[in-house]
């Protein structure tokens, strides 16, 4: 029988929104865990930074006691056009390659006003494919509407963000073994907030995050899912800019039309630093647990969907680490890793995945930025015989030929090695784009 967690799940909100409303905050960050949202790690850095929008007052300044008042417009607009030489992420001889023409709008607004920052704005991916059999499959049109509120003050902060995306599913599966996956869309509706306690440089420090999200596939049903996450970070200082750190956290996934619920636990020690202006990161070592609400028994749907395998029961261990460092004022080097457990998307009850990154990126003068990353990695897919080898390498170079418009080209090579060799594939992308905010 399913667990109910509606009830739990307002009440999490409600904890969520008091906090927020009554605690000061540093500033808008990510989870505490990469596993948190199950998206991962990224390369490094961003690239692209164009522009400083459109401002309603002065310099957006921070104060001892947050920022100074101010609002900044920032409407922008991508086009461009790219290459993938494997769009259905296939191992057999003959692939699809394929032209892809890209509108990509933007529009943000941010606003501060004493402590208080509130952020809101829409982002969309608007993609025409060009070269393929069936081109109106491939097409598709991704949205992205996110508000959100942060706080400052000398003993706290908080930061709470309401996020919506429209997207799509054209980073998984195979679609000459499972077609409709390929062409799948979903919503995702997302509800995250952080709080902090402890002033920046006190002895102890707390951090609290929680997440509330729904996820709704148009074809894949037996995926559907709600999911409710706390995380907390405490943080002990040892030295004048170094920390021993604990961090632990629970996440629960409702499946809504299959019996692939469950529950992950994780704790880890570790230490964090930020040595100097020019080095910090963070590095935790610890174990988790999987545990399905219904263990050894095969995940079943009555809905359309992908075959998940056998829910699975795991204990294992679990790590992330983070490292920034400034070499001079033009280069950034970041190393990070993770391991840890993430949900089913329709390949077992749910996959462990480790993941080793670097990131080099170079200012070679104030117009001309580059970025070099490199990506390792395995998922071991619990509830299945199937385990993938990653790697993935990318180039990216942007040039500002205007303080408000950018010229960016990247390269982009994935190569997946599975056990199971339909799901075996090499792919090259390149892309080249022009970025103007208005």
């Amino acid at each position: 029988m399913k667990r109910k967690s509606l009830p739990f799940v307002f009440a999490v909100a409600c904890f969520l929104l008091g906090l927020t409303l009554t605690v000061p905050s540093y500033a808008v960050e990510t989870a505490l865990d990469p596993g948190f949202s199950g998206e991962g790690i990224t390369y490094g850095p961003k690239t692209v930074a164009i522009g400083r929008g459109t401002s309603s007052g002065g310099q957006d300044e921070e104060t001892e006691g947050g920022f100074a008042g101010n609002t900044f417009l920032y409407p922008t607009v991508g086009v461009g056009i790219s290459t993938d030489d494997n769009i259905n992420r296939t191992s057999i001889a003959k692939k699809q390659s394929t032209t892809i023409y890209h509108l990509r709008p933007a529009l943000g607004i941010q606003s501060s006003i004493n402590a208080t920052r509130l952020v809101a704005g829409y982002d969309g991916d608007y993609a025409k494919y060009s070269g393929t059999l069936f081109d109106d499959l491939y097409n598709y049109d991704d949205h992205h509407l996110y508000a959100g509120m942060a706080g400052y003050g000398r003993r706290g902060g908080y930061n709470l963000t309401a996020d919506y995306k429209r997207g799509h599913n054209s980073k998984s599966g195979n679609s000459i073994s499972d077609p409709l996956r390929r062409f799948d869309q979903w919503d995702r509706y997302s509800l995250q907030g952080s709080a902090y306690l402890g002033a920046r440089e006190a002895r102890i420090n707390l951090r609290l995050d929680g997440l509330l999200q729904a996820k709704r596939q148009d074809l894949l049903k037996s995926i559907d899912y709600d999911t409710v996450a706390l995380g907390a970070m405490f943080k002990l200082r040892v030295g004048r800019r170094s920390y021993g750190v604990f961090e632990g956290g629970w996440r629960r996934w409702n499946f809504l039309n299959s019996n692939a619920d469950a529950d992950r636990y994780y704790a880890r020690f570790g230490v964090s630093w930020e040595a100097t202006a020019k080095t910090k990161g963070i590095l935790s070592y610890g174990t988790e647990s999987y545990d399905p609400a219904n263990p050894g028994v095969a995940i079943t749907s009555s809905q359309g969907g992908p075959s998940f395998g056998s829910n699975e029961k795991t204990k294992n261990s679990t790590w992330q680490g983070s490292i920034d460092w400034e070499i001079r004022s033009r280069d950034l080097l970041r190393l990070g890793t993770y391991r840890g457990s993430r949900n089913s998307s329709g390949t077992g009850s749910h996959s462990i995945s480790t993941r080793y990154t670097t990131g080099w990126t170079h200012d070679w003068s104030e117009r001309i930025r580059s970025n070099v990353g490199y990506m390792a990695g395995a998922e071991d897919y619990k509830g299945t015989d199937r385990n993938d080898n990653l790697v993935s390498y990318n180039v990216d170079l942007s040039y500002k030929f205007r303080r408000n418009m950018l010229l960016r080209g990247y390269y982009i090579l994935e190569e997946v090695d599975s056990s199971v060799t339909l799901f075996s594939y090499d792919r090259n992308r390149v892309g080249l784009f022009f970025e103007w905010e208005l």
